[in-house]
């Protein structure tokens, strides 16, 4: 028997001098306790926060994303890195209690400063620091993978470097964003920085857009004439993007730039000088272009003295789940919503083949983001097309037989759920009896659904 009980007003003494926040709320979602730690993160006295309700903070946005909800809905801990309204950066371990009949009474939540690693991980801060450190702005390529990493390292190195670079990859990889990042490292970074899609300007317009004219050199040509792109972008950096779509009359007019650094106006019969970084960028192989004529070979030399080779998404897939909370956080905080990912859906995004690459990524989550009314996004939630058995990523898997053999089984499921919502039409489907189909669907979707019979 203890024989010094701590008395109430005590206990409260102390856990009101703990460095951590602690705060208590009721099943309704009201305050019912919360320290003086709470200045430090949210700027007011805690008599000013107990009683008020949690949606009332909310309305502030006063931790981004909402925690309380999840574990309200789910009735499980969760921990978590929240930014508050102010700015600052606190790690949340919410913790459900129940009484005796298994209702939910309270909810406690221990909140510290700083960054820990947990298991809802949106951008990883420390990644994000280690790029604000090599000038890599909130606009370029995120990534987490060792080959990436070392394609920035090259990326960087030759940032100033004079010479023409010609970056390869999938559309959709981010050949746009590594060429920014680029020039954004660049002793050019304070000169324009310039973006041409080769395919989207018609041909007959070409020269005159990239070269500019002079007064009087064609019908409807301007009086004062028009200076060109080459113009536009002295000084600092032009993107040439799908150089493959270059008409070839004026593939030669871009080598005698990349030689001798001038260009002729149209309408002209005099040479301008321009100080220009040529970027270069396709998803076609130029070499076998040039081998096959329909590319100038003098020229395809010229433009990849350094070449940059972006892999696949499919090929890294650190960057898929960096990417994806990336996203998740973007669009949440766009559409003012907190969706959060289950773990079968993030292990389902790795596996995707993502023909699409980062594009594809991106809109597939703006896309859950606003239709998807559930706080969790669930594999039911996904497109079809996810679930398709590609069999480059089956090639490439790592994983033991008995892996591939469940996730086949698992995107046949899936699919045919997703299709007629019904275990007994899914049953009928795929032949099986409806207590299997009703087992394996709670197995590869999620165990709290409701089943259609």
């Amino acid at each position: 028997m203890i024989k010094n009980r701590l008395d109430y007003d005590m206990f409260l003494k102390l856990v009101d001098s703990l460095h951590d926040e602690i705060n208590i709320w009721d099943s309704n979602y009201n305050l019912l306790y919360i320290n003086s730690a709470c200045e430090r993160h949210y700027g007011f006295k805690k008599e000013d926060m107990i009683g008020k309700n949690y949606f009332d903070f909310m309305e502030e946005d006063y931790w981004h994303p909402a925690l309380l909800p999840y574990v309200y809905k789910e009735k499980v801990p969760v921990m978590r890195t929240q930014k508050t309204h102010i700015g600052a950066t606190i790690t949340s371990i919410v913790v459900p209690f129940f009484d005796e009949n298994g209702e939910l009474e309270y909810v406690v939540s221990s909140i510290r400063d700083g960054l820990e690693d947990i298991y809802y991980l949106s951008v990883d801060e420390i990644e994000r620091k280690r790029y604000e450190e090599r000038h890599i702005s909130s606009s370029s390529l995120l990534f987490k993978s060792s080959m990436m990493k070392e394609i920035m390292e090259l990326a960087h190195t030759l940032s100033d470097v004079d010479s023409p670079v010609v970056i390869l990859g999938e559309s959709g990889v981010g050949k746009t964003r590594l060429a920014r990042v680029m020039h954004n490292s660049s002793k050019r970074k304070d000169k324009p920085f310039i973006t041409v899609n080769c395919g989207a300007i018609p041909k007959e317009l070409m020269e005159s857009e990239l070269f500019g004219y002079e007064e009087g050199s064609f019908t409807g040509a301007k009086k004062q004439g028009k200076k060109g792109i080459f113009d536009a972008a002295d000084g600092g950096t032009l993107l040439l993007d799908e150089i493959s779509e270059l008409p070839y009359l004026l593939q030669s007019k871009l080598l005698h730039v990349v030689q001798e650094k001038e260009f002729m106006p149209v309408g002209s019969n005099k040479m301008k000088k321009v100080d220009v970084k040529i970027i270069t960028a396709t998803n076609k192989n130029l070499k076998k272009l040039a081998v096959a004529g329909s590319f100038r070979e003098d020229l395809y030399y010229r433009l990849s003295v350094f070449e940059i080779n972006i892999p696949p998404l499919r090929e890294r897939k650190e960057d898929i789940e960096l990417l994806t909370f990336y996203f998740l956080k973007q669009f949440n905080k766009t559409y003012k919503k907190n969706h959060q990912l289950s773990t079968e859906v993030l292990n389902i995004l790795r596996n995707y083949s993502w023909r699409g690459n980062i594009r594809e990524l991106s809109h597939l989550i703006e896309r859950l983001v606003v239709t998807v009314s559930d706080f969790i996004i669930r594999p039911h939630h996904l497109p079809s097309s996810l679930f398709e058995i590609n069999k480059d990523t089956v090639v490439s898997s790592q994983d033991c037989f008995d892996d591939m053999v469940d996730e086949f089984k698992k995107a046949i499921v899936v699919e045919a759920y997703n299709k007629y919502k019904s275990s007994r039409k899914v049953a009928k489907k795929l032949k099986i009896s409806q207590s299997k189909a009703t087992r394996l669907i709670r197995k590869y979707l999620d165990e709290e659904m409701d089943l259609n019979d």
